[in-house]
């Protein structure tokens, strides 16, 4: 279909979400800080049997800081996250949430939504309806094109916008990448510890691609 990343398979994602299947990564967290306490445990009952002052104090105050964060973890942040997800149930809407974030343009919930991905790679495709995507194409269409660059101590960052979009295609029995009229923006993020003035050292990058002649919307990420 229109803009697919060639040898990748897409997976549909809806708008169901069964109640109590998500329990976020709290759970996981708490256990292994849990698990982090128990030798602290045990060397607070050696302490203890063997009447170490100083340390059967030492070791049991670890041992209770690492359990009440273990528990913190578990019940607070879990609240947290479970709050977000009642907000926006639908597994669809929450991975849409991430073009109209990077975009800055809320271009509604009229669209089918696909994932693909692989190594250092995620990918989602929308596919729009004529009426549904014409307000996202006249926004794009209304950007003007920049290239800026932002340098701070850990990272370069570089955003650009342009007013096309590549794509690969097969051209007899090649794969060539071709230039479409469309719309692009792209974040990069640079490793200046290993750039060099005319070489950036590339460490990962969001990329936003729009279609117009096949009314997609296309967003992965990259990372190295």
């Amino acid at each position: 279909m229109a803009n697919e990343t060639p040898n990748h398979e897409y997976i549909e994602v809806s708008d169901d979400a069964k109640d109590g299947t998500y329990h976020g990564c709290a759970p996981i967290m708490s256990r292994i800080v849990l698990s982090a306490s128990v030798p602290f445990i045990v060397l607070t009952v050696i302490s203890f049997c063997c009447e170490w002052e100083i340390m059967r104090w030492v070791w049991l105050g670890l041992s209770l800081i690492i359990i009440l964060f273990g528990f913190y973890i578990r019940v607070y942040l879990e609240k947290d996250i479970r709050e977000d997800f009642v907000e926006t149930p639908s597994p669809r809407l929450r991975e849409a949430q991430r073009a109209k974030t990077f975009l800055g343009y809320d271009f509604g919930n009229d669209f089918k939504l696909r994932m693909t991905g692989s190594h250092d790679y995620s990918e989602i495709l929308l596919d729009f309806e004529e009426d549904a995507f014409r307000p996202l194409g006249e926004f794009c269409r209304s950007q003007k094109s920049y290239k800026i660059q932002t340098s701070t101590p850990d990272e370069i960052t570089i955003t650009e916008i342009k007013h096309h979009i590549v794509v690969k295609e097969k051209v007899f029995e090649f794969e060539e990448e071709l230039t479409k009229t469309g719309f692009t923006k792209t974040e990069s993020f640079y490793d200046p510890s290993l750039s060099k003035k005319y070489n950036l050292w590339i460490k990962y990058l969001l990329q936003c691609e729009v279609d117009y002649e096949n009314m997609t919307l296309k967003m992965f990420y990259v990372g190295w």
